[in-house]
């Protein structure tokens, strides 16, 4: 939490046993969770759960006069050449 400028940083990594729908429900409960007006969500997908990062994270951002509060949400996905 960075209580000057109203902001909070949340970061996650997915688990073997973790499904997208138990990710999804835990981003969304801590969405409400926390009070502050900027919520920053940074998950690094290390199994590769989220099969389409960018329509998951477009689901995870909110604007502030939609929500209350500002949802900026960032997927980390290893690249393997």
């Amino acid at each position: 939490m960075l209580d000057d400028y109203d902001i909070v940083i949340e970061v996650k990594c997915t688990r073997p046993k973790m499904t997208e729908r138990n990710l999804t429900e835990e981003l969304g409960a801590d969405s409400f969770h926390y009070k502050a007006d900027h919520l920053f969500l940074f998950i690094f997908d290390k199994v590769k759960l989220i099969k389409n990062p960018d329509a998951f994270e477009k689901a995870f951002n909110r604007k502030k006069h939609d929500f209350g509060k500002e949802l900026e949400t960032v997927i980390i996905q290893e690249i393997i050449f």
